[in-house]
């Protein structure tokens, strides 16, 4: 675990400009790069690579399963991250479910790396929340076509909602 130090930047009565300066100048180029990256956790952390190469990918195993190579959470955080990649569509999780290991991810990044710096979530969103029983809508494509503007805000309300 890497010690917390003082972490002035993250007081809100500071200016932005201000915050950012005090934070950069505090960041070695490791940690920069460190915002640089993500990891797909569920597949990067403790996900061996499959022993059967000749397994078919009908049965809803996903390719990233069978080339993943295990990685600790200390390794894959050891200089803070820049995002999350899909914590909600890559395994079927209710959202509740899926917010809940965020804020614990979140939490742990803010207190075992030495700047706290918390994660980006990325997520998918094309089509509506790509959750466990988030509703899935047509295309962008699709919901031109049907020509009528009050039908996509309704479906966007609803998207921002799931």
């Amino acid at each position: 675990m890497t010690t917390p130090i003082e972490r002035p930047w993250t007081d809100t009565k500071k200016s932005p400009k201000d915050r950012i300066a005090l934070l950069m100048a505090e960041m070695t180029l490791e940690e920069k790069m460190g915002q640089l990256g993500s990891i797909w956790y569920e597949f990067a952390l403790f996900a061996p690579a499959s022993e059967d190469k000749e397994e078919s990918l009908v049965d809803n195993v996903p390719i990233f399963e069978k080339v993943a190579q295990p990685l600790t959470w200390e390794v894959a955080t050891k200089n803070g991250l820049g995002q999350f990649t899909r914590p909600f569509g890559t395994k079927p999780i209710a959202a509740a479910d899926g917010a809940r290991k965020i804020i614990e991810w979140q939490k742990r990044l803010v207190k075992e790396t030495r700047l706290g710096i918390p994660a980006i979530v990325h997520e998918e969103c094309l089509t509506g929340f790509t959750t466990l029983g988030a509703t899935s809508f047509p295309t962008p494509l699709g919901l031109a076509a049907t020509f009528d503007e009050k039908v996509i805000e309704k479906v966007s309300a609803a998207m921002g909602r799931d």
